[in-house]
């Protein structure tokens, strides 16, 4: 006797099943690995940026995310800037391009992702807490000087990809100090629904996220921008929004922020 496929809907569940089973491990054994490096920092901190780049990249080809990358992706460190849609775009970027992001206090908390980002060298920022900017400022610097570019997302939250906030200038002082070039970075998803904005719980949207047979990511590394010429830190930070903005199509009229390190 002859057994019938599984029902579309149980092969769906099935392959939810395994990813999130997956993700969990991989996270776990992530973490893992991260804790054990033993080594200068300069070593130390490569092989951090090492291992989160293949992780991202595994993450991508488990999920079905097809990346499409255009312009030239810094070969030396610097400051990588982008818009901010959601996890997806720092996973995407990472996948591509080493770096060490910059997130949100709030991610170090959540189980198993924020014990693999600390163990991976993720610069955990408290917003509106200006002793926490001041110390991602200096491990930015750090970052930099050792070798490793940097990932953040000068918005500070999250959008729906439909122009770009205002900018953070913190990171942009940290790029004139340590004479790194500029690198905007600009991210679209080919559907709106990737974005996670607002007051969108996180496992609900991941588990939709995981049940997707594809999602099409395009991520374009603009001109970069040498800080050196630019008279000072507004400048800059305005250059690279409006790049950013003319690239998505958007308003690129937003002023800067003062305040706030990333």
């Amino acid at each position: 006797m002859s057994t019938s496929a599984p029902p579309a809907r149980d092969a769906g569940l099935l392959t939810l099943a395994r990813r999130l089973t997956v993700d969990g491990l991989s996270l776990g054994g992530l973490a893992a690995r991260g804790r054990s490096i033993v080594a200068h920092d300069v070593v130390r901190v490569h092989e951090q940026v090492r291992l989160l780049a293949a992780f991202c990249r595994r993450v991508c080809e488990r999920h079905g995310v097809e990346l499409t990358v255009r312009g030239r992706p810094p070969r030396r460190p610097s400051v990588i800037v982008a818009n901010h849609l959601g996890y997806l775009d720092a996973i995407s970027i990472c996948a591509v391009q080493g770096c060490i992001p910059v997130a949100k206090r709030e991610v170090s908390g959540w189980p198993l992702i924020g014990a693999a980002g600390d163990a991976t060298g993720v610069m955990f920022v408290e917003r509106g807490n200006a002793n926490s900017g001041a110390r991602v400022l200096r491990r930015v610097l750090r970052a930099l000087r050792n070798g490793v570019s940097v990932l953040n997302f000068p918005e500070g939250t999250t959008t729906d990809g439909a122009g770009v906030l205002a900018f953070r200038r913190g990171v942009f002082g940290a790029a004139r100090i340590a004479e790194v070039p500029v690198a905007p970075v600009c991210v679209a998803f080919e559907d709106p629904s990737l974005c996670w904005i607002g007051d969108d719980e996180f496992m609900p949207h991941y588990v939709d996220f995981s049940r997707r047979r594809r999602s099409r990511v395009h991520v374009t590394f603009l001109e970069p921008l040498s800080p050196g010429r630019f008279a000072d830190v507004e400048s800059l930070t305005s250059a690279a929004r409006e790049r950013i903005a003319c690239e998505l199509g958007g308003d690129a009229g937003a002023p800067t922020l003062e305040a706030g390190a990333a």
